[in-house]
C-alpha cells in the first residue's frame, strides 16, 4: 500500500522543497527574518521541519504545546484562557481564527520564501495512499 509523500495540513498550505535543499535549511534563521518583516510572531502555532515519506521536506504548522496539551481557545474555559493568553475566551477564539488566516495567508508565504521553498498543491489522494500533487503558480 502507498502513502502520501507529504504530510496534508487541514488549515495550512503545503510548502516543499527536496532533499538537496532541506539539508540547508535554517527554520530558526528564516522565522526570525519573517517575524521582524510581519513585524507580529504567531501566538497559538509552532512551525517545523518534517521530512517526506519518502524524499523532501515541508514546513510543518501545529498548535504550540499548550494548545496541544491542554486545548485550544475553542475547547478552553474562560479561566484557563485567561491564565494562558490574558484573553477572556471569545477573544482568544477570534484571536485562534484569525491567526490561522494569517498564517497562511502572509506568514507561510513569506517563511517558505526564507527557506527557499516552494507551494506543492495536492490535487487528491487515492483510496491506496498514493497522492497527486502539482506546483502552485
Amino acid at each position: 500500500m502507498s502513502t502520501p509523500n507529504f504530510y496534508n495540513q487541514k488549515d495550512f498550505d503545503l510548502f516543499v522543497c527536496d532533499d538537496e535543499q532541506a539539508e540547508f535549511l535554517d527554520l530558526d534563521y528564516a522565522f526570525r527574518e519573517t517575524q521582524k518583516e510581519l513585524g507580529r510572531e504567531p501566538q497559538f502555532f509552532e512551525f517545523s521541519i518534517k521530512g517526506g515519506y519518502y524524499e523532501g521536506a515541508q514546513i510543518f504548522v501545529q498548535p504550540d504545546y499548550y494548545c496541544r496539551t491542554y486545548g485550544t481557545p475553542e475547547e478552553l474555559e474562560n479561566e484557563d484562557c485567561k491564565m494562558q493568553w490574558d484573553l477572556c475566551r471569545s477573544v482568544a477564539i477570534r484571536k485562534y481564527k484569525a491567526e490561522k488566516k494569517w498564517i497562511n495567508r502572509e506568514f507561510l508565504p513569506r517563511l517558505a520564501e526564507h527557506l527557499g521553498m516552494r507551494k506543492l498543491l495536492c490535487l487528491g489522494v487515492f483510496s491506496n495512499g498514493e497522492a497527486i500533487y502539482q506546483w502552485a503558480e
